[in-house]
Parts: structure tokens; sequence; C-alpha cells
């Protein structure tokens, strides 16, 4: 029990604590919180099934599946129809299962997963502009509580790879802003680039954040080295 508390308490304190480079502490606990409420939202809707109340739903589910599991060829064939690939290609090992597949288990935990990485990116976006503990947990907040975001959770749309890969960018696009040196190219890339990638390849949506976000990094550049 004392062990407990001193591990509570180091995290609490973690809230607070000062960014050590590219380390922000309280980065883990709140993704964990986040996948763990997500989790709790999966075992309420899933039970009522209005995670498969879309038809898109069902239709990205069917999609992820046809992927190892179909008569006409499975493949990456099965790509390539308005919907962009990324989703499904996440979601594929989670359906590997038929129950998780005919439940939709499969993609609500991918959903908890996008909820814990979107808390996570909140919580490091609002760290990098000198947030304190309180208005870090008031970011993440407006994550895990909010009513949207948690309908989508547990559902197989395209939304929760697409916010959870635009949060990652955000946050990389933060360290790049608020560094006191110019990031290098390589990680732009890693921290921006292929979250953008990610987002691009989920929903159109993303194509924007890309664009955006390539003039926000050369703004910067040009105004620290004219260059």
């Amino acid at each position: 029990m004392l062990q407990f508390a001193g591990t509570s308490t180091r995290l609490w304190q973690d809230l607070d604590r000062p960014i050590s480079g590219r380390r922000i502490p309280g980065s883990a606990p709140v993704m964990a919180t986040g996948v763990v409420v997500g989790l709790v939202v999966d075992v309420f809707l899933v039970r009522t099934g209005f995670n498969l109340a879309y038809s898109d739903a069902q239709s990205h589910l069917t999609i992820a599946r046809r992927l190892f599991d179909t008569a006409s060829g499975i493949g990456i064939q099965q790509l390539g129809t308005v919907w962009l690939p990324v989703p499904h290609l996440l979601l594929a090992p989670m359906v590997l299962s038929r129950w998780m597949w005919h439940t939709g288990w499969g993609a609500a935990l991918l959903g908890s997963m996008c909820l814990g990485v979107t808390a996570c990116a909140v919580y490091r976006c609002v760290a990098r502009w000198g947030g304190g503990w309180v208005a870090r947990l008031l970011g993440v907040a407006v994550v895990v509580i909010n009513p949207s975001m948690l309908y989508l959770c547990p559902t197989a749309l395209t939304e929760p790879v697409l916010i959870a890969a635009m949060a990652m960018c955000l946050a990389g696009l933060s360290g790049v802003i608020t560094r006191q040196r110019v990031s290098s190219s390589g990680a732009v890339a890693v921290f921006c680039g292929i979250p953008a990638a990610l987002a691009a390849l989920s929903r159109y949506e993303g194509w924007a954040l890309c664009l955006t976000g390539a003039v926000l990094v050369a703004a910067v550049v040009w105004r620290r080295t004219r260059s």
C-alpha cells in the first residue's frame, strides 16, 4: 500500500515537472489513462451494438478482414476504395479473430489506443506551450470526457486514427516552435512528418495538415536562421 501511494504521488508530481528536452514527465500515465477510459466506454457501447450503428463502420471492419480472409484474393488489392488505407491496415491485426471482427471489438481496441495517443499528444502540446498541471489536465479532459470522442472510440470509423495522427503531428510541431534551437531535419521528419503522413493516408483532412505544417516549419526555420 505504501509503495502504491509513493508511486501515485510521484506520478502526480510528474504532471507539473519542467520539460527536459524531448521528455515531458507525465506523458505515459496520461496515455494509459486515456486507453483505460476508452476501454471502459468500449465495454458499454460494444455490448449495446451502437458501435456498429453506422454502415460505414461495418464496411471498414469488412475491408480490414478482407485483407486476409476472402474468396476473391487476399492482400492489399482489397484496398483502394474511396477510403484511404491506414485505418484498415491498423485495424487488420485487430480483426484476425472472427469474434473481434463480428462484434467490433477489434475496432474498439484500436479506438482506445487512439484515444490514449490523442490525450497524450494534447497533454504534451499544453506542456510545450508553458501550461502547468491544471492547464495540462484540462486539455486532457477536453479529450477524454468529450461525448463525440467517446462515441467514436469504439467504432471502426476512420476519425479516431485521423485525430490521433493529427494530435501527434501537432505535438511535434509544438516542439519545433518552442525549442530554443532549430530542430534537425531528421527530428522534424520523425516527430512531425510521420504523423502527418499517417493523417494524410487516413482521411483527406490530413492533406491540409501536411501543407500547413510544412509552411509552419519553413516559417520557424526562416525566422531563426534567415535561410
